[in-house]
């Protein structure tokens, strides 16, 4: 089957690329891996390379290892709960499940 070639096609295709948000994920500019070799001072706060950065933190700035004191440790009480059932309250009255809010955040835990 040959296609004929037309601006009206090309036209159609590419609405349904900005509509369907196809054409975002496909021309998408950062397909790369984060490594140490493409991860910069410009970039490091950035999606897809944050994540990287801080794991790697000692790779990537000058760090110094603080040494603690035993004898003046802060012992802080725990109360571990189950919050799979929790919610936050969002704008207009919306509320989110706890585990979509971290994952749209791109995020695996809070303080």
């Amino acid at each position: 089957m040959k296609l004929k070639k037309s601006p009206l096609l090309l036209l159609v295709l590419t609405i349904i690329f900005v509509i369907t948000g196809l054409g975002f994920t496909y021309f998408k500019q950062n397909k790369t891996t984060p490594s140490k070799h493409n991860v910069t001072k410009e970039n490091w706060l950035n999606d897809p390379y944050l994540r990287w950065s801080y794991t790697h933190m000692k790779e990537f700035t000058l760090v110094n290892d603080v040494k603690n004191n035993p004898d003046q440790i802060a012992h802080f009480p725990s109360a571990l709960q189950n919050l799979d059932d929790f919610a936050v309250e969002r704008r207009f009255g919306n509320t989110t499940p706890l585990k979509k809010l971290l994952e749209d955040n791109k995020t695996d835990a809070f303080v």
